[in-house]
């Protein structure tokens, strides 16, 4: 027996509870405690002799509330009462009690002392707060994200499980309407099969996708989103996805406005180049009109006169020949000028025939300002994919640029060559 008891206050010094036994008056003085009570820095002689009481343990701002509820077990006759409070030790430092005490009553019920275990759970307290916070910060954030995007879970089928307030105000649809759906309820039909291919691929493996989705409200208007779907995770599997959402229709919109003003602007520009070319275009296709006109003329008065020979008429009409050629050529780089179209694709472009039609046009500005071109290195350049329009009118920008700035020196010289 006397084995079993030490056995049994072994047991109780050094396991991680603290027993006591205390009696039923005020501060509640404590008869019994195990040696463990010293982790927290009291005495246990000190507690014995009555100079430190449960109450003198207990934070000031517990101790009324322990009050409150021993009453009420009290008042419930309960023979078991469960407690938490907070330690405060010699040097100040606290620590969360759990507690459990056991009511000892006399013949006459009336509880004469307690019979309790004492648990520090701090580190559990701590783990419980932070998980708390973190529950706490996750509410708020899923509430400003609320508040400010618009936001829909899915389940791994792609079935809507939750749409907030903003998705309903965007779409003109009810949750009701919405939930256990997928996503094509909004679909636009704007976005074809490979985009959705690409996103579901993105998300089913695990990452994040991003991207600008256009959706079809429920008058069938048309609206964009930038689009973030993130997939949750549970041990490396994806459970359901959350998509994130801000409306950028009126962005879209004002992007279109400048694509057409700057589609606007390049026509404009390109017009007024047609338009400052148009007079030397002119002066280059009447002079080869002139000397058509001219052997017309002449081989009509040599026929009259019946003094035209062969030699004449050949010499006429090889006259004639190339003046067309040259009317020809003029007009067909015109023409390849005039062909403006700003969603012109690249093509194979011959450079050197470019820069030849591109010459022809300006050849009149050039003659009338007495400059003279050299071409340098020209001879086998190689053929480039791009848009012709556009380099033959950077071609003509630097010309007419070049002829303006030279245009105060005596030797007027424009040199086109190709660099290293």
């Amino acid at each position: 027996m006397t084995h079993a008891l030490n056995y049994f206050e072994l047991l109780k010094n050094e396991s991680p509870g603290i027993f006591y036994k205390c009696s039923n008056k005020d501060g509640w003085p404590i008869t019994h405690i195990s040696n463990n009570i010293e982790i927290f820095g009291f005495s246990k002689i000190d507690i014995l002799n009555n100079k430190v009481s449960f109450k003198d343990m207990m934070h000031p701002e517990d101790y009324d509330r322990i009050e409150i509820e021993l009453a009420e077990v009290l008042k419930k006759k309960q023979d078991i009462a469960h407690f938490e409070w907070r330690l405060i030790s010699p040097n100040g430092e606290q620590f969360w009690i759990r507690e459990k005490a056991i009511l000892e009553r006399d013949m006459w019920g009336k509880v004469k002392s307690y019979h309790g275990l004492l648990v520090d759970v701090s580190k559990e307290k701590k783990a419980s707060n932070e998980l708390r916070i973190v529950k706490d910060m996750a509410n708020q954030y899923q509430e400003m994200i609320d508040q400010i995007a618009i936001v829909a879970s899915t389940d791994l089928k792609g079935r809507i499980t939750y749409v907030n307030e903003e998705f309903c105000k965007v779409s003109g649809f009810y949750r009701n309407e919405l939930i256990g759906q997928t996503h094509s309820v909004v679909n636009s039909g704007l976005h074809d099969k490979a985009f959705f291919k690409n996103m579901w691929r993105t998300i089913g493996r695990g990452q994040i996708w991003r991207g600008q989705v256009a959706n079809k409200k429920k008058n069938g208007e048309i609206y964009w989103l930038e689009t973030a779907i993130v997939p949750f995770m549970d041990n490396g599997k994806v459970t359901h996805y959350m998509a994130i959402r801000f409306d950028i229709s009126e962005s879209k919109r004002l992007e279109k406005l400048l694509e057409e003003e700057q589609r606007l602007n390049e026509l404009t520009t390109h017009l007024a180049t047609i338009g400052e070319m148009s007079t030397g275009v002119m002066h280059e296709i009447n002079n080869p009109l002139s000397i058509i006109s001219f052997h017309l003329d002449y081989v009509m008065m040599q026929l009259e006169k019946g003094e035209l020979n062969d030699k004449m008429l050949s010499h006429s009409l090889s006259k004639m020949k190339l003046g067309v050629k040259r009317a020809s050529k003029v007009t067909t780089s015109l023409r390849s000028l005039s062909k403006f179209n700003s969603d012109e694709k690249d093509r194979k472009v011959d450079l050197k025939k470019l820069i030849d039609e591109t010459l022809d046009l300006c050849v009149f500005k050039l003659k009338k300002n007495s400059v003279e071109v050299k071409l340098k290195r020209l001879t086998n350049l190689e053929s480039i994919f791009s848009k012709s329009t556009a380099i033959s009118q950077i071609l003509i920008n630097l010309i007419n640029n070049s002829i303006d700035a030279i245009e105060n020196l005596e030797d007027k010289r424009i040199k086109l060559f190709r660099g290293n």
